[in-house]
């Protein structure tokens, strides 16, 4: 097992087609945005990062409150009952067959990460996304 850090901007780098399975967790700054508005580049380099069969799994979330002003400034659409057909028609376009569904509370406060239950905790309204999936341009996998 790898466990890497490594700037968007950056990837895939030397680490194209490595990874067997790429995880984001309660990503925030550019990669926030890359993966909640969606951006095509931003996903492109993430699905460059994976071997032609990687699974691909992304949870991210945001709300009002004493985020609001870097949500507007990021640009990031709002999380409600259409975030998800929008999303999975986004990652679609970008060659990933995904599957989005939103997350509790409860779900969110399992994640592994002392990040994650402290954004559960927080007593914030947030919104959660759980984005699964894989490659899906002919040729390439899945």
């Amino acid at each position: 097992m790898l466990y890497g850090r490594l700037s968007l901007a950056e990837a895939p780098g030397t680490l194209a087609g490595l990874a067997d399975e790429l995880t984001v967790l309660l990503p925030w700054g550019s990669l926030l945005a890359a993966v909640a508005r969606p951006d095509p580049c931003g996903l492109a380099a993430l699905r460059a990062l994976g071997k032609p069969d990687a699974a691909l799994r992304i949870v991210f979330g945001y709300g009002a409150g004493a985020e609001a002003g870097a949500i507007r400034a990021l640009g990031l659409p709002p999380i409600d009952d259409g975030a998800c057909p929008r999303l999975e028609a986004a990652y679609r376009q970008a060659g990933l067959s995904v599957r989005a569904r939103r997350l509790s509370l409860d779900e969110v406060r399992a994640l592994p990460t002392t990040w994650a239950k402290r954004l559960a905790f927080s007593g914030y309204e947030r919104r959660f996304v759980e984005i699964r999936g894989g490659r899906s341009s002919p040729g390439i996998g899945r």
